[in-house]
């Protein structure tokens, strides 16, 4: 699902970014919902950040990537947490990009994602490389998404892998 947004872009950097689970609540500027058979998940774009909620049967977790996420710790290259019945593995990465190789990025995820039933892309009104997307597959036992943040300002795109799993 494509949102465009009527906020203005307002430039970060990868740097600016905080990683937190279970700090829900910041206001949402798109979402959309999945289930995935027992699984239902959220995707929602805070701005150039996300916040997904993840339920895998009764239980879940709430994962934020953000600027300003006040209990958030900096991003982190690689993470594994248990959880109650849960399994939390997260990974990421920052790609330094030229302006033409992002553009190409950013334009191939809106032809990927923009019509996928799995997916959320918002892009910012005025900066076409200004995008934030998000992507859900899994099952009953097992999430996975993956996440894009373009930083057009400074060349950035933040990539993201999480994998939800049932213990």
């Amino acid at each position: 699902m494509l949102a465009d947004l009527s906020v203005p872009y307002a430039d970060v950097t990868a740097s600016d970014l905080s990683w937190a689970l279970y700090s829900a609540g910041m206001p949402a500027l798109a979402s959309v919902e999945v289930v995935l058979g027992a699984a239902s998940v959220r995707l929602t774009v805070l701005g150039a950040s996300h916040e997904v909620v993840a339920r895998i049967g009764s239980t879940g977790c709430t994962e934020v990537i953000a600027c300003g996420v006040a209990a958030g710790a900096p991003l982190p290259a690689s993470l594994t947490q248990d959880l109650p019945g849960l399994r939390y593995e997260l990974s990421s990465a920052v790609l330094q990009l030229d302006a033409g190789r992002l553009a190409r990025c950013t334009e191939s995820l809106r032809s990927l994602l923009e019509f996928d039933g799995h997916a959320l892309i918002a892009a910012f009104p005025g900066h076409a490389e200004a995008v934030t997307a998000l992507a859900v597959r899994g099952d009953d036992r097992r999430l996975h998404w993956r996440t894009w943040h373009a930083y057009p300002a400074t060349g950035e795109l933040v990539m993201t892998a999480t994998r939800l799993s049932a213990v």
